[in-house]
């Protein structure tokens, strides 16, 4: 019987545990035999583990009283179920990560810089489709509509990054986007933005945090918040933050 390919699901599938026995020898014989995919594996893992330990405790907590359910029929529950834990871990990630308090930075910033690093942190691993939007132009009439205010891509091809498209995001009070940088060594940096829920105000100064391998630098800007996200050094990440502050204004 011919051997099936392995692909980006199954992946997925053996670091969610969800993969069938006899799948698994040829898979992990496949993963053993790249060591790309090892280190890529080892980052869907690492993801994994920080997210169940941000929410899982709000996942155990019990049904708020007087909270009303309907049946739902067995066939259907499995993809709900999986597609409500998927929401809740990275929506859990995202709002429970000053919550749990595992870094004073970032607990003690405003809750974009957070949305920023785990959005990175999400998106930065994927191999298949890290971004939404691979055309420029069509990505930021996109982004312009949707954000309501005029958006500009920064250049960084002379620091080394070059563009490889953005997405959409929820925000913590609205639509937010993110732009993916990756340079010859394939680091990947992302550039956040979300409008401000107050009024508009002058630019504030450059702010950083961190978490884990993950620096962030952040800062305000008219109606908008921006911040710059990835697993480089944090001078690093400075000189790139404060090029695209520069570059966006002009």
């Amino acid at each position: 019987m011919k051997e099936l390919p392995i692909t980006d699901a199954d992946l997925h599938a053996y670091v969610d545990g969800l993969l069938e026995e006899n799948r698994r020898p040829a898979v992990e014989a496949y993963i053993a035999s790249r060591s790309e995919l090892g280190e890529q594996v080892a980052a869907y893992q690492q993801q994994n583990q920080l997210l169940h330990e941000l929410f899982d405790p709000v996942l155990e907590e019990p049904m708020p009283v007087g909270f009303k359910t309907k049946p739902v029929a067995h066939s259907n529950w499995n993809w709900m179920r999986y597609a409500a834990m998927v929401g809740w871990l990275v929506l859990g990630g995202l709002i429970g990560w000053s919550i749990q308090g595992r870094n004073p930075e970032l607990a003690a910033a405003n809750g974009f810089p957070q949305w920023a690093a785990v959005a990175h942190l999400v998106y930065s691993v994927e191999e298949k489709r890290p971004v939404e939007v691979v055309d420029e132009q069509a990505m930021v009439n996109w982004m312009t509509k949707r954000m309501q205010v005029k958006v500009t891509v920064p250049r960084l091809e002379e620091l080394g990054y070059s563009l490889m498209g953005g997405r959409l995001l929820p925000g913590e009070h609205g639509p937010a986007c993110q732009m993916m940088y990756q340079d010859s060594q394939g680091r990947r940096i992302t550039v956040y933005m979300t409008r401000r829920t107050g009024k508009e105000t002058d630019k504030q100064g450059l702010k950083t945090a961190h978490q884990d391998a993950i620096q962030v630098a952040y800062w305000q800007d008219g109606v908008l918040d921006y911040a710059v996200s990835g697993a480089v050094d944090r001078n690093e990440l400075i000189r790139v933050a404060e090029a695209v502050s520069t570059r966006i204004r002009n």
